[in-house]
């Protein structure tokens, strides 16, 4: 489940109040909208480590880093159900994305906080996983 959507405000990879935090249904108000705001991922099985899969707001651009792993062996894509009720399946675009540190292997646990500078699906991720909180432009 998106870390974001929590009815704590500490603890997480992208905290409050810098990074909205989605604690009932009334607080999916902003961008992402509903229908943009993901609550459930398949994520990559070496990658669970607990219920919530995070990804760190402030890490894009060219400190892009997969936090937490999505699941990559739906032929290059991963399952995702939006706020609104809908889901999708997600192609990856990015090579790194579904490359070797990214592969569910059974086995070995994921490298967490994997650096990919540029990663557009790491942005794709990001513009779906929150907005600014409350008071932050």
């Amino acid at each position: 489940m998106n870390q974001q959507i929590r009815s704590f405000n500490e603890n997480g990879h992208s905290d409050f109040p810098r990074w909205m935090i989605y604690k009932k249904m009334t607080d999916v108000t902003r961008d992402p909208s509903p229908s943009m705001l993901w609550v459930f991922i398949d994520e990559n099985p070496d990658s669970i480590n607990n219920a919530a899969f995070a990804v760190k707001m402030d890490m894009s651009g060219t400190r892009a880093a997969w936090q937490d792993g999505p699941a990559t062996y739906h032929g290059g894509a991963c399952g995702f159900a939006f706020a609104d009720g809908h889901s999708e399946i997600k192609k990856w675009r990015d090579a790194r994305t579904t490359g070797k540190y990214m592969q569910t292997t059974y086995l070995v646990s994921f490298s967490f906080g994997q650096l990919q500078p540029g990663n557009p699906d790491i942005q794709w991720m990001e513009d779906r996983t929150c907005c600014k909180g409350p008071g932050y432009p």
